[in-house]
């Protein structure tokens, strides 16, 4: 099966969601989350044509007592899947240390796609939810100082 994006962790969620789901049909289903995604969207992410968000797994979890992590368990050892694995982590990560500042959210949002901080924030697996917070923000005074001198 060709995959839009390419993301195995993609297949690998679709997979565990198609699981949970069993012979629940896919309306039944996506009523029994809430209705926060369409039967639609509950197809595409089935199929690997599109990942869930943390908040839609995080939603199915709580409905069949499955921790957000076991999402992005799997015994696959493809060093890509492995690759994927860890920066999804390493971003969850970041984004539970943020969770708290919506500007640093929003900051680290908009600076994730960078390719100058993409190996530093990989590098986050042995550092404390405060060193996170003060990470980004050292970036982010940076940044700011640096757009600031630039409109002068």
């Amino acid at each position: 099966m060709t995959v839009a994006n390419g993301s195995e962790l993609a297949i690998k969620q679709g997979e565990k969601v198609r699981e949970l789901r069993g012979h629940i049909s896919r309306e039944d289903f996506v009523a029994g989350i809430g209705n926060i995604i369409t039967a639609q969207s509950l197809y595409r992410i089935e199929t690997g044509l599109r990942r869930a968000s943390d908040k839609v797994l995080a939603k199915i979890g709580e409905k069949y007592g499955k921790p957000l992590s076991w999402f992005y368990d799997d015994d696959v050892t493809s060093e890509s899947f492995k690759l994927q694995l860890h920066n999804e982590m390493a971003r969850l990560k970041i984004m539970h240390a943020l969770q708290t500042d919506p500007e640093l959210i929003g900051f680290w949002e908009s600076m994730v796609g960078r390719e100058d901080l993409k190996l530093m924030f990989k590098q986050v697996k042995d550092l404390s939810p405060e060193s996170i917070r003060r990470l980004i923000r050292v970036i982010k005074a940076i940044e700011d100082e640096e757009s600031g001198g630039s409109e002068v």
